[in-house]
């Protein structure tokens, strides 16, 4: 007979089942994520028991689920600095969406060999909508981080697995905010990874990372540079109302252009002008208008 709560059972209770009912209390601490009771029952029972219990770790490390290795002799220390810098393997984020959409990549060691790699989308207003996991090796992780790092048309940040822990727990919270949960393929695997939900308003800034003030140096100089001249540019808007409904019927967007602005120019900063975002008083974009440029040659739309 079963036990009414799988994950309740110790180590000592486990040891008396018989191996079918063994069976299916351990799969249920698989699929928790959870290996407390594997660990224990690897180290103390024999036989079948011990069998059922191992066959339980290989699949919670298959799911990428840290498991310490049963007690037995210490570590070398060389081993064990290997293991620490295994843990510590970058990931990379991509550049944020106009969406508001950003893609993470990292990796988490097999415990025995071997990575699992993980690939997601996450949104700053849904929270984590995507992620998949693959096996992998270093060699082949590595290689991938340098792709990225080398091609000119992705723009990547590599960062610590601190950070990506930090974003995928904000991810988190915000599904949870909005009301969106993850599919449960994608809680699956992130059950192993031992999140926790962050609210975002109170994480403070992450400590600066190597390369942060060269960035910050190239930053303020894109900053400071000036690209095309401002003086004299200028929007007006004037509109009408309906002599019927009272409702705005017509609006108009009178656009100045500076007196030596590029020709070539002209279009595009006509085009741009022609998109009205029309917000409430909380900030919420409540709709946007498209507008017909009147006289695009003259500037006004």
């Amino acid at each position: 007979m079963a036990a009414s709560d799988p994950l309740a059972v110790t180590a000592e209770e486990a040891a008396a089942m018989a191996p079918g009912e063994l069976e299916q209390v351990l799969a249920a601490w698989v699929k928790a994520g959870r290996a407390e009771l594997p660990l224990a029952l690897a180290a103390q029972a024999a036989g079948p028991q011990a069998k059922l219990a191992k066959k339980a770790l290989y699949q919670l490390r298959s799911r990428g689920v840290p498991v310490e290795a049963p007690a037995g002799p210490t570590a070398p220390a060389p081993a064990a600095a290997a293991a620490a810098a295994e843990a510590e393997l970058p990931g990379a984020l991509s550049a944020l969406l106009g969406t508001g959409e950003r893609a993470v990549v990292f990796a988490r060691p097999v415990r025995g060999g071997g990575l699992t790699v993980y690939q997601g989308v996450y949104s700053d207003e849904e929270g984590l909508l995507q992620l998949v996991a693959t096996p992998s090796t270093r060699g082949e992780y590595r290689r991938r981080l340098a792709e990225l790092r080398a091609d000119p048309q992705v723009r990547t940040l590599e960062v610590s697995w601190a950070r990506v822990r930090l974003e995928l727990g904000q991810a988190l919270w915000l599904a949870d905010r909005a009301a969106t949960p993850p599919p449960a393929q994608v809680m699956d695997l992130v059950r192993p990874l031992q999140l926790d939900p962050v609210d975002p308003a109170a994480t403070p800034l992450p400590e600066p990372e190597e390369g942060d003030d060269r960035l910050a140096a190239r930053a303020a100089s894109l900053r400071q540079e000036r690209e095309l001249a401002t003086e004299g540019l200028g929007v007006a808007m004037s509109w009408s109302r309906s002599a019927e409904s009272g409702l705005i019927d017509q609006i108009q967007l009178d656009l100045t252009l500076p007196r030596d602005f590029p020709e070539k120019y002209r279009v595009a900063i006509l085009r741009a002008g022609a998109r009205l975002t029309v917000a409430v008083d909380d900030g919420r974009v409540a709709y946007t208008l498209e507008l017909e440029p009147a006289q695009p040659g003259r500037g006004s739309v």
